[in-house]
């Protein structure tokens, strides 16, 4: 048996993914004792533009958001118990705090205490007291604040309660998004179900994903990879140690290409298509071959300044898995094993690939079918909350 199970009676329930670049939805069936059934998915894109602003971007998501509603309505098996929403960038802003306690005395560390150490430090995220997070602006709310990692006078503990100790570290996730984007996408989805609706943030739940699998390292680096953004995670000890997002995804390589082709971005967007799938015609093949290496170049060097920015703080670790839903794959592994950037990687390696969907699918399925990571990582993390 895969999974512990408290649940009395099978549930249905709606699971959407809500980047930069798409949105998805899926209908996922949980049965006691067995894994999630993912019955049907349903992705709508996100069209590229020269210049998009924040508005601009929620209109799209938005628009995209019903279309998805408007295929998932006529497929719905009954009406969903529960809806899960994951937010990618720039949907929510999240940090990693480790918050220390020391006493000059023994005490016993209990969940309580723990509960109230890190709903102090939370407190003081969602209020913006830190000076990393005071331009985000008002009108945010919380999302997670999740214990990943809790040490007792510097040493690890799976199971921490009841223990003694004079010093404690506990080290959590927290995250809010924009209260008026919650509360527009609760909007739509209220219009047709009338269940509710738990936000979460698409990173947290692909580290929860891959940290219930064997099979993963201690040390890796997920790469979430969107559109407009991208978000990284760095697992350091197998737990989550930082979290940040950086300006670049599937629309810098469109408009890399687009400035090189003199073509305006949604057009790109479709002539790239086209020539991935082979039915571009000769002229166009030949030109956007021939451009390739100076635009994935321009794609690489925006990257670089990114991921070296983050490495400051100290170097990736050299496996990374990488979640994405994209016609560029291929570009993208050839930039990512680019020995350029193996000086930001630890042991001065080339970063070692691996792909979520195949790491992760087993948490879903055995079958050999093509899955969303993001919908399977969502899934299973839907599943953790429906049996606590």
């Amino acid at each position: 048996m895969l999974f512990d199970s408290e649940e009395k009676e099978e549930k249905t329930c709606l699971v959407f993914d809500v980047g930069s670049n798409s949105v998805t939805g899926s209908w996922v069936k949980y049965v006691p004792e067995k894994r999630p059934v993912i019955l049907s998915t349903k992705r709508i894109s996100i069209g590229v533009y020269q210049e998009i602003t924040a508005e601009h971007l929620l209109f799209t998501v938005k628009n995209a958001l019903r279309e998805v509603l408007s295929v998932l309505i006529p497929q719905a098996p009954c009406a969903p118990d529960r809806v899960f929403v994951f937010v990618a960038s720039p949907w929510y802003a999240a940090q990693v705090r480790t918050i220390s306690y020391r006493k000059r005395h023994p005490f016993v560390f209990s969940k309580r205490f723990a509960d109230d150490l890190v709903n102090a430090e939370f407190k003081k995220f969602n209020n913006q007291e830190h000076k990393e997070w005071r331009k985000i602006g008002d009108g945010h709310v919380p999302l997670e604040h999740n214990i990943v990692h809790i040490e007792l006078n510097g040493y690890t503990y799976n199971d921490p309660l009841g223990k003694k100790a004079e010093r404690a570290e506990v080290t959590a996730f927290m995250s809010m998004m924009p209260r008026d984007v919650r509360d527009e996408i609760e909007q739509i989805i209220h219009s047709s179900f009338h269940a509710d609706v738990e936000f979460h943030t698409a990173m947290f739940a692909s580290y929860f994903a891959l940290a219930h699998m064997d099979s993963v390292p201690k040390d890796y680096t997920i790469l979430d990879v969107r559109g407009e953004m991208t978000d990284l995670a760095v697992i350091r000890k197998g737990y989550i140690q930082e979290v940040m997002s950086i300006p670049f995804g599937d629309h810098t390589i469109v408009r890399s290409f687009s400035e090189l082709m003199g073509q305006k971005p949604v057009h790109m967007q479709e002539l790239l298509s086209m020539y991935n799938d082979g039915h571009l015609d000769e002229v166009n093949q030949s030109k956007i071959s021939r451009i390739a290496p100076k635009a994935l170049d321009h794609v690489e060097s925006l990257l670089h300044k990114g991921l070296d920015h983050i490495a400051g703080r100290g170097l990736f670790p050299r496996n990374m898995y990488v979640y994405m839903q994209s016609a560029y794959q291929d570009w993208y592994e050839k930039i990512l094993t680019d020995g350029r950037l193996s000086s930001l990687v630890v042991s001065d390696q080339a970063f070692s690939l691996h792909e979520s969907r195949t790491t992760i699918k087993g948490l879903v399925t055995d079958e050999e079918v093509i899955l969303d990571p993001f919908i399977v990582a969502g899934a299973f993390f839907a599943h953790n909350r429906l049996i606590t």
